[in-house]
């Protein structure tokens, strides 16, 4: 058996710190790194997802077409302009596109847009960290007041 960390076989070595599980993650990260190190990434989409809002808003889209305020309403403490303006972005960017109706404009993702990019998101929303991590992000980002406590009644 060869031990990981040396190079070295023989059955009486010592076991590296590599062993077991840690051999498969450090082959997992080198093919991960070398994939993303072939697929040229285009500027224009990278910007676009580089918002935590945006990529929430394509989240919420990713299986669904969903009118604005339909979006909006994800965010209560975001006005819809802001959010008008986080949809404009993703349009502009070719990630989303927009069907007027009415009074109402629904928005959906085009997923072949993303390319690999949309397979790392999918992974990133599942990940249950995730979500906690875009909470954190959105209260930090934040703007304005922040919101009132509400006090219990007794």
């Amino acid at each position: 058996m060869v031990n990981a960390q040396t190079g070295s076989g023989g059955s009486g070595g010592r076991v590296g710190r590599w062993a077991g599980g840690q051999v498969g993650r450090l082959l997992d990260i080198i093919l991960v790194s070398y994939k993303v190190s072939v697929v040229t990434f285009d500027p224009v989409l990278l910007s676009a997802i580089a918002s935590p809002r945006r990529r929430e808003i394509l989240r919420l889209l990713w299986n669904q077409e969903l009118a604005a305020g339909a979006i909006n309403a994800a965010f209560p403490d975001v006005t819809f302009g802001a959010v008008s303006l986080q949809l404009r972005a993703l349009t502009k960017a070719g990630l989303v596109s927009v069907r007027p109706e009415g009074r109402h404009r629904y928005y959906r993702v085009h997923r072949e847009r993303l390319g690999p990019v949309g397979e790392l998101l999918e992974q990133m929303w599942a990940d249950a960290l995730w979500t906690l991590k875009v909470q954190a992000e959105f209260e930090s980002t934040r703007r304005g007041p922040r919101p009132r406590r509400q006090q219990e009644t007794q």
